[in-house]
C-alpha cells in the first residue's frame, strides 16, 4: 500500500514533471518512457527520505511525530513489516496504537523504529535512487548531464539524511 500511494502521489508528478521536459527537449519515445520511469521512481526514493527523515532528523521530528500520532502508512512501517516476524510488528503495532490513542508520547515509537530499522532504512531507499538513475544510464547512456543530475540526486540526498 505505502509503494501504491508513494507511486500514485509523489512519483506520478516526478513522472510527469519527467515525461513532459523530456518531450519539450525533442527525445523521442523510448528516451521519454525512460525518463517519466525515472522520475517516478525518483519520486518514489526521495518519499522514502522524507518518511525517514520524520523519525531520524530532529529537524523533521514534529512531521514523524504526527505521522505517528495519526496512524499514517510510511516507508519505514512498510520496512518493519518486511522485516519483523508477526510477534515482532505486532508489538510496535501495539505501541503505535497507544500512540495515536495518546496513551504514549509518539518518540517512544519512533524511537524503537529506528531501532529496529538501524541502518536499513536509509540503504533500501538510497539503493532505490542508485536503481533509478542506473536504469536511467542503461538508456540514455554517460553524459555530462547525467553527471549533473547524479550530483543534484546526491544534494537531495544528503539533505533528507543529514
Amino acid at each position: 500500500m505505502v509503494r501504491a500511494a508513494t507511486e500514485l502521489k509523489t512519483g506520478s508528478l516526478m513522472g510527469l514533471a519527467a515525461r513532459l521536459g523530456a518531450r519539450a527537449a525533442g527525445a523521442g519515445p523510448i528516451k521519454v518512457d525512460a525518463m517519466a520511469s525515472f522520475g517516478r521512481e525518483i519520486g518514489v526514493g526521495l518519499q522514502m527520505l522524507d518518511d525517514l527523515g520524520g523519525l531520524t532528523l530532529q529537524k523533521s521530528r514534529h512531521k514523524g511525530h504526527e505521522d505517528l500520532r495519526l496512524g499514517r502508512l510510511t516507508w519505514p512501517w512498510a520496512w518493519l513489516a518486511e522485516r519483523l516476524d508477526r510477534v515482532g510488528f505486532q508489538k510496535v503495532r501495539g505501541l503505535a496504537l497507544a500512540v495515536e490513542e495518546r496513551a504514549e508520547h509518539p518518540e517512544t515509537l519512533a524511537r524503537e523504529m529506528r531501532r529496529l530499522l538501524g541502518a536499513a532504512g536509509e540503504e533500501l531507499a538510497e539503493s532505490h535512487l542508485d536503481q533509478a538513475l542506473g536504469d536511467l544510464t542503461k538508456v540514455m547512456g554517460t553524459s555530462p548531464l547525467l553527471d549533473e543530475l547524479a550530483a543534484e540526486i546526491d544534494r537531495m540526498r544528503a539533505s533528507y539524511v543529514g
